[in-house]
């Protein structure tokens, strides 16, 4: 670890992070932060890159005030600026977590709370993180395919009331009720390949992602590997338990998950239903990508893909199997504020953990229509 004392750079901040929590704290951050830091607001997906591009090339701090997705895009930013090469310094990425899961700050131990923030980019220490690509985006916390991809598409586009573990709750409910498993081939870094069934595959650079879920207890942000956490095909109702066990971190020795320590995955994955293939990349408003068949080969009946499920009367003995191909490994590295000495006694969790109206103005009786509808449809489906 470096110490580094920060005296100005550029702050990109998202104003609708963490569904009106980032509006509220930005006063807060400025007066923190003081004038040496220029504020530029995002205005639509993706811009966060581009400003932290020309910002990476001008300023040797750039923060990132948002939720993941904008830790995601900024770091994105500082990357194609170093890979531009006109860049006089390498640029140090900072954060103000205000997002629903800031689970970049958690993996690096900041203390969810504004002013602390805040210390940390004025005066903390800095260290070099793993960075990782997926079919050549790069991520920085967590990127997979399957359930949990339909997960992150139903929280940012249909969990409008709450956030945090809450808002994933509902979503894994409401998406459980209609989600189906895929065929898999895996090749890790022992060139063999595995064909198995699956509902997700998660790769992740640090702990936890989800809003703090353990999903990765053995991972370590600068350990050059990324950790996969692969949860096999079971009944809706077992996968449940299975994903509180992940929450815990407890879920290591279940037989349904399968993780691995790797420095690149190659992932085919096979559907007979589906043309698209959804990909979440740094989560909780970061990109969900769709990726479109044919973007590997399609292997049709009879093919040794499509033996893997010739006995499946849900899908049929018929179907033309349509194939995706997911590529993940270690990129690059980036320096990035980690921690400091605490300002203020204040507990880990910051505000927007708590749930309820008080958090964010939410009707507790909305909450329940919510998980009724959704359990509903689960018992349904």
């Amino acid at each position: 670890m470096e110490h580094l004392v920060s005296e100005g750079g550029m702050v990109i901040y998202n104003p609708v992070a963490g569904r009106g929590l980032g509006a509220k704290r930005k006063d807060e951050a400025q007066a923190h932060l003081g004038p040496a830091f220029e504020w530029v607001p995002t205005q639509r997906p993706g811009h966060a890159t581009e400003l932290a591009r020309r910002a990476a090339k001008t300023h040797e701090v750039v923060v990132a005030f948002g939720g993941d997705g904008t830790v995601g895009d900024v770091m994105r930013g500082i990357l194609l600026a170093k890979a531009d090469g006109d860049a006089p310094h390498e640029a140090t990425l900072g954060i103000i977590p205000v997002g629903t899961g800031n689970d970049m700050a958690r993996n690096l131990k900041l203390v969810l709370e504004t002013r602390e923030a805040c210390a940390t980019i004025l005066g903390g220490v800095t260290k070099r993180i793993d960075v990782g690509v997926i079919n050549g985006t790069p991520f920085i916390n967590n990127a997979g395919t399957g359930f949990d991809a339909a997960v992150m598409h139903t929280m940012n586009t249909g969990i409008k009331f709450v956030s945090g573990q809450l808002a994933f709750r509902l979503a894994i409910l409401k998406t459980l009720a209609k989600y189906k498993p895929f065929a898999l081939t895996i090749t890790a870094d022992d060139g063999e390949k595995r064909q198995l069934r699956a509902f997700m595959v998660s790769v992740l650079n640090g702990k936890v992602y989800a809003a703090g879920m353990e999903a990765a207890p053995h991972a370590e942000l600068d350990d050059g590997r990324l950790d996969v956490m692969i949860i096999k095909q079971m009944s809706k109702f077992k996968l449940l338990p299975v994903i509180q066990l992940v929450a815990m971190g407890k879920h290591l020795d279940h037989p349904a998950v399968e993780m691995l320590q790797v420095r690149k995955l190659v992932a085919d994955i096979w559907d007979a239903t589906s043309r698209e293939t959804l990909i979440f990349i740094d989560q909780e408003g970061g990109r969900v990508a769709r990726l479109k068949a044919p973007e590997w080969p399609l292997f049709p009946r009879g093919s040794d893909y499509a033996d893997i499920y010739a006995a499946d009367p849900e899908r049929g003995r018929e179907a033309t199997w349509l194939g995706h191909r997911l590529i993940a490994s270690e990129l690059a590295s980036l320096s990035i504020h980690a921690d400091c000495a605490p300002v203020v006694d204040l507990p880990v969790p910051g505000a927007h953990d708590i749930i309820g109206d008080r958090a964010f103005g939410t009707d507790p009786a909305a909450i329940a229509d919510l998980a009724a509808a959704a359990l509903a449809g689960l018992a349904a489906g």
